[in-house]
């Protein structure tokens, strides 16, 4: 590679403690092993003349290890822990999550709002840098152009965060990204990336113990929750048990009601899509994408009214006659899934997307 920058995320190392490092973790601690490692392979990128990019966790806990990895390492971190970073004399970048991460189409307010934190903070507490990503752990099923819409927002805040942050975003998608003179894939990339609002699929806060230091207050995605539930929990002890009792028998659980006001609510954003007039190559192929990611919101809402009127919240209650009609709206769902990935991405992380609600729809068929 040309550049002299290596990104090595180094984070989550779940398997610490559990084996070889077991009795080095009970000497000297479980942080202070896991930071040696990552300064060690800093010091390795070093040599060969390169500066190393990686995941903040331990020195945001242990600013005074910081000074024990190469002047040049880069650390990353969260934009709710920048702040641990000020006068520590660290070099570190603030990052965020882009908008598809742990949605179907997006969480665009939430989002949005995260990007915008995480460049005040980055600005207030002296980042050298903020950059912006996502994932596609436990499936990823939100089309490109999801991700476009928290790209976007983050181009134009990182640039120029007090002239741009008060801009209308669907107004900027439109001009700039999607080209749409009728002002209509803009609103629709908005609308349908903040249906994880509305008042319809509000419920109980969804535990998020599981996850490294993520911030109170976090907005989840209860479509996304219900189909990777309903997948998830045939596996026990899996870790959305917590997110399934919440979102279901918690002090505000999902209603039937609910949840159809906002599938009818998904049917009236896409209904304008034939409206859009975009001037890209591929206007077509985003029309499509959106349309599915609404398909795949519509569905997860009649899942989850299908589990709401069973007593243990489980697909197998469901009963046959509604399972088939799951499975015969699903089974296109995923077949237009399969379609649509290889027409952007390589197969890579197909198989994995789309076999998860390949076995959803198993489950149907049982």
């Amino acid at each position: 590679f040309t550049s002299r920058q290596v990104y090595l995320p180094l984070d989550e190392p779940m398997d610490l403690t559990l084996g070889l490092s077991k009795q080095l973790c009970e000497q000297i601690g479980l942080d202070r092993v896991y930071f040696e490692y990552v300064r060690d392979v800093a010091r390795m990128v070093e040599k060969r003349g390169r500066v190393l990019h990686y995941w903040g966790y331990p020195v945001r806990t242990h600013p005074e290890w910081g000074m024990e990895m190469p002047s040049g390492a880069i650390a990353h971190t969260f934009p709710h822990t920048a702040e641990r970073f000020a006068g520590t004399g660290i070099p570190f970048y603030v990052g965020s999550f882009a908008n598809g991460t742990l949605s179907i189409a997006g969480t665009t307010d939430y989002s949005t709002g995260v990007v915008s934190k995480g460049v005040e903070n980055a600005l207030r507490y002296g980042a050298d840098g903020v950059w912006t990503y996502e994932f596609g752990d436990d499936g990823h099923w939100h089309a490109p152009p999801v991700t476009l819409v928290g790209y976007a927002h983050s181009a134009a805040v990182i640039w120029g965060y007090e002239s741009n942050r008060h801009e209308s975003l669907s107004d900027v998608l439109n001009t700039h990204v999607f080209m749409d003179s009728s002002g209509v894939a803009g609103t629709i990339a908005c609308d349908l990336g903040n249906v994880y609002s509305h008042p319809g699929l509000d419920s109980s806060a969804i535990p998020e113990g599981n996850a490294v230091e993520v911030p109170e207050g976090v907005n989840a995605d209860n479509l996304w929750h219900i189909l990777e539930g309903a997948i998830m929990l045939t596996d026990p002890g899996d870790r959305w048990d917590s997110a399934w009792d919440s979102i279901f028998n918690g002090d505000r659980s999902l209603t039937a009601h609910g949840l159809g006001d906002a599938a009818d609510y998904i049917d009236q954003v896409i209904s304008s899509m034939p409206d859009a007039s975009m001037s890209r190559v591929d206007s077509g192929l985003i029309s499509d994408e959106f349309r599915l990611g609404a398909s795949m919101q519509k569905h997860a809402c009649r899942l989850g009214q299908a589990l709401v009127n069973t007593s243990g919240k489980n697909v197998s209650e469901i009963g046959r006659g509604s399972r088939k009609k799951l499975a015969d709206e699903l089974g296109p769902i995923v077949e237009e899934f399969r379609r649509l990935w290889l027409l952007r991405s390589r197969p890579g992380g197909l198989s994995h997307s789309a076999g998860l609600l390949e076995r959803l729809l198993g489950y149907y068929k049982q």
